[in-house]
């Protein structure tokens, strides 16, 4: 099948179709997104961050995006249950699928902060599952916090939103991308820590 087979026909036929994504970034999401859109053959396209499933559903609803890229599930941490949440919310279609292998990587903002002096560990829930052996191991008295994205605890972490003692569970890239310093990598408790990811399109005419 042909990209411009796959691809809904957007508003304004001169521009580039738009790739709504459940992250930012530097998210897994992104890498996945950007996996299967060269598998499609979809050469030119504007990845939009949309930072949750339920934000990429209704983006492909209104037709904002013609696609999506959501993470599905993990092959240790279960359904994402935002997603499958998000799936109840709309009507599309599944146009590819791919797994990804997910490596974590643990960040602090500078080399000043230690392993022992970590108090707080951001991420998205699912990353905190798959880490979570290694997490009671490494950081038994550090406190866990849930939020929308990996990626996005990058970000905050750079820009001094978090306290200064805190870690992030992300992708090697988003905490490059971020500055970040690199303490620990290989968190995921499995050596075949892996994602399924779907690019989706709107089943609405």
């Amino acid at each position: 099948m042909s990209a411009k087979a796959i691809l809904p026909r957007a508003p304004d036929q001169t521009a580039r179709p738009k790739i709504g994504i459940q992250g930012i970034e530097g998210s897994y999401s992104e890498q996945a997104a950007r996996i299967l859109l060269a598998q499609l053959g979809v050469q030119s396209y504007e990845i939009m961050p949309l930072l949750t499933a339920g934000r990429v559903i209704a983006a492909l609803a209104k037709q904002i995006v013609q696609l999506g890229a959501v993470a599905i599930r993990n092959n240790h941490g279960g359904e994402v249950e935002e997603t499958r949440l998000a799936f109840q919310t709309g009507s599309f279609s599944k146009v590819a699928g791919c797994v990804l292998p997910i490596r974590h990587c643990l960040y602090t903002r500078d080399s000043s902060v230690t392993a022992d002096a970590v108090t707080i560990i951001v991420s998205h829930e699912q990353a905190l599952r798959q880490c979570a052996e290694n997490l009671s191991g490494l950081f038994p008295t550090a406190s866990r916090v849930a939020i929308e994205d990996t990626a996005v605890g990058a970000a905050r972490l750079a820009a001094g939103d978090y306290p200064p003692r805190a870690g992030v569970i992300c992708s090697r890239e988003a905490g490059m991308r971020n500055g970040l310093f690199l303490l620990y990598e290989k968190m995921e408790d499995r050596e075949d820590n892996e994602t399924e990811f779907w690019i989706i399109k709107s089943a609405m005419p």
